[in-house]
C-alpha cells in the first residue's frame, strides 16, 4: 500500500502555523501545524477527531494582521505515542474543502524560509 505521502497531489512544507479549530459554531481547541500545503495540513492537538468531520480553522499566518478562515475536513487522525515525547496527543491531516489559491505559495516561499537572528555579545 503507498504511503500518504506518494498520494499527495500537493507537495508539504514542514511549517509550524497556529490553528484554532471549531466545530458546530464553538472554539474546541488548538494545534500547530507540524507541515503545510495548498490543500492541507498536518496538526498537532490534543484533539481526537473524526475522520471525516468537517471543521473550520483559524490559521494564523505570520505575515498577516487577521487569521484566516478555512473550511476543511479530518483525512485521519492517529494518537501519538508517549515514547515519541511529544506534548500533544494526536496527529490529524486536514484538506481544505476550498484551498486558497494563494496558500501553496505562500507556504513555500516564504513560511519555510529561516528568519534571520540578531547577534551581539552577550
Amino acid at each position: 500500500m503507498p504511503e500518504a505521502k506518494d498520494k499527495r497531489l500537493v507537495p508539504r512544507e514542514p511549517v509550524h502555523l497556529v490553528t484554532e479549530i471549531e466545530l458546530d459554531g464553538n472554539q474546541i481547541g488548538c494545534a500547530v501545524s507540524r507541515d503545510a500545503s495548498g490543500a492541507g495540513l498536518l496538526l498537532l492537538t490534543h484533539l481526537k477527531l473524526a475522520q471525516g468531520r468537517e471543521l473550520k480553522l483559524r490559521l494564523y499566518v505570520p505575515t498577516e494582521s487577521d487569521a484566516r478562515l478555512l473550511s476543511a475536513s479530518v483525512v485521519r487522525c492517529e494518537r501519538i505515542s508517549p515514547v515519541e515525547g511529544l506534548v500533544w496527543d494526536y496527529r490529524v491531516a486536514v484538506a481544505f474543502n476550498d484551498p486558497p489559491a494563494d496558500l501553496q505559495q505562500l507556504v513555500h516561499h516564504n513560511l519555510t524560509k529561516p528568519t534571520s537572528t540578531v547577534s551581539g555579545a552577550l
